[in-house]
């Protein structure tokens, strides 16, 4: 059974939490320990031009360090011991051959890419001097699985597609298709897999709660959290106790400013108390439901714009 990465990351908050009840620590934030994830580009492959390969494979490296939650290991790097230990990486990656790459690398989870489709076309258009101006259509697809380098399980996949123009090329066409395959819409899907999960250090109202991780730059202004309090239940006779773990949202905050490693945020929504030590973890996609209303009444109002255009036409 595959498990999301998120949720195996909510899950180690859950258990950190559990250790904290025990020594009273919920009263009082601690440092969450949320060290960057060591992540290394092992094999990207493709049925094309070198170059569109190594350039799809550089773009996913962009990508990991655009997001700053990620310790990229250098692809160069990674070759050359890989060269040392006289091991071969092949675009199928099995479960054993996946964990003693992450015990050879040092790294957590390991980035197998593909490069499935890239390909370009001409058109043109005519300007009223009759003159012909060539421009160039590019279209790519590409392919991301994330393993687990402890376990060797494929924890996430994705299919991503895209593309591009240019007025020089087909090649520069291709390039720009396989860039916007990596474009903002990855990253948000790579953040729901990788969540930031920080603690709240201080609440003084619902315009300043104040959470924390250990890391500078994970935390973004206008980025989203849900704030979490975990629960432990024991229940059973003596010797035949049984442990429950559970959690209780209490608020949903969002960051407006961020200080280093500590974000301030407001409250968007609530459903109890915050307390300092309570869990944050970020959360992808929300609205408010103000923020819901104003895109429809957005999307209505061009509707009725597209409308009126068309019987001014008629």
């Amino acid at each position: 059974m595959r498990l999301g990465l998120r949720a195996i990351a909510f899950t180690l908050a859950l258990f950190a939490a559990m250790a904290c009840v025990s020594t009273d620590c919920m009263g009082a934030a601690t440092v969450p320990s949320s060290s960057r994830l060591r992540v290394g580009i092992i094999s990207f492959t493709g049925s094309f031009n070198y170059q569109y390969v190594q350039y799809a494979a550089n773009c996913l490296s962009d990508a990991l360090v655009g997001m700053g939650r990620f310790e990229v290991i250098e692809r160069e790097h990674i070759q050359r011991i890989l060269s040392e230990q006289r091991f071969q990486v092949s675009g199928a990656v099995n479960p054993d051959t996946a964990v003693r790459l992450g015990e050879i690398l040092g790294i957590d989870y390991t980035f197998i890419g593909s490069l499935d489709r890239c390909s370009a076309k001409s058109d043109y258009w005519t300007d009223k001097d009759g003159k012909r101006h060539y421009y160039y259509s590019g279209s790519a697809e590409v392919s991301i699985r994330i393993v687990d380098a402890s376990t060797g399980a494929i924890l996430s996949s994705f299919r991503l597609t895209g593309s591009g123009t240019d007025n020089s090329s087909t090649s520069a066409a291709c390039m720009n298709a396989i860039r916007s395959c990596f474009d903002s819409s990855f990253q948000s899907r790579l953040a729901t897999a990788f969540p930031v999960i920080a603690r709240v250090l201080e609440y003084r109202g619902k315009d300043e709660v104040y959470i924390f991780t250990d890391e500078s730059s994970v935390i973004s202004k206008g980025s989203d959290f849900r704030i979490l309090r975990p629960n432990v239940a024991e229940v059973g006779e003596p010797g035949f106790e049984h442990r429950f773990m559970s959690s209780d949202e209490v608020a949903i905050v969002r960051i407006v400013s961020v200080y280093g490693t500590v974000g301030k945020g407001k409250v968007v929504k609530s459903s109890g108390e915050i307390m300092a030590g309570d869990y944050a973890v970020e959360l992808q996609g929300y609205a408010t439901a103000g923020e819901v209303i104003a895109g429809i009444i957005g999307i209505a109002g061009l509707i009725v714009l597209i409308l009126l255009a068309s019987m001014l036409e008629q």
